[in-house]
């Protein structure tokens, strides 16, 4: 299937679709060859991490504060929500969205049903990437070369009541600009030279045309 240049190669599944991070945010496809209704809108995907909580698409970038959602049922981008720090990887435990904090070298945990923030947990330094193996949290330390691992198992989340997040639509492609037909008047500027080859180049032609005087 082509993506496109600048594939990260990360990619995500949602339950219908396929997600990947391409040059311009992300490509979505089906894998049965079915259709991803909202797949057009993964352009407005800015970020270089993301996971699926069965439900909505979590992202953010290296060093940004913020994650936001998106709903590729509806279309539908969620008004983003600061975290205080500086993200540098995330993954899905299946409750819960982790985020590794590169300011304080800290992990923690959101609760995407009621956007709530647990405690957060201080690990190797300079935290890079999580993965979570269904029961432990993996911490990895790509400039330190270390890993560990974090038992998550009695991690308490805040019990908060859940408000409604804030949703926009997504805006409408813009669409791509046509281009307008190239004319050009030429002529020599010596009505008595003959002999010589004028080459002129065309935009949107394969080949370059020439006048003979």
């Amino acid at each position: 299937y082509q993506v496109g240049w600048l594939a990260s190669g990360n990619m995500i599944y949602d339950g219908a679709c396929l997600w990947m991070r391409g040059e311009a945010g992300m490509t979505a496809f089906h894998p049965a060859g079915g259709k991803c209704p909202y797949a057009s809108e993964g352009y407005q995907i800015y970020g270089d991490m993301f996971v699926s909580d069965g439900r909505w698409l979590w992202h953010t970038c290296t060093g940004c504060s913020t994650i936001q959602a998106f709903d590729p049922k509806t279309g539908m981008f969620y008004e983003p929500i600061e975290t205080d720090g500086s993200i540098t990887a995330m993954t899905f435990d299946g409750k819960r969205i982790w985020l590794a904090d590169a300011s304080d070298s800290t992990v923690s945990a959101f609760n995407p049903n009621t956007g709530a923030f647990g405690e957060a947990i201080a690990v190797v330094d300079n935290p890079s990437h999580l993965l979570h193996d269904g029961k432990l949290l993996w911490v990895a330390s790509a400039g330190g070369g270390m890993v560990q691992h974090v038992d998550v198992a009695n991690y308490t989340m805040p019990q908060i009541t859940a408000t409604p997040m804030p949703a926009t639509a997504a805006p409408t492609p813009r669409p791509v600009p046509t281009k307008p037909p190239l004319g050009r008047s030429l002529s020599l500027t010596s009505r008595n030279r003959s002999g010589y080859w004028l080459w002129s180049a065309h935009a949107g032609r394969a080949r370059p045309t020439f006048f003979i005087r």
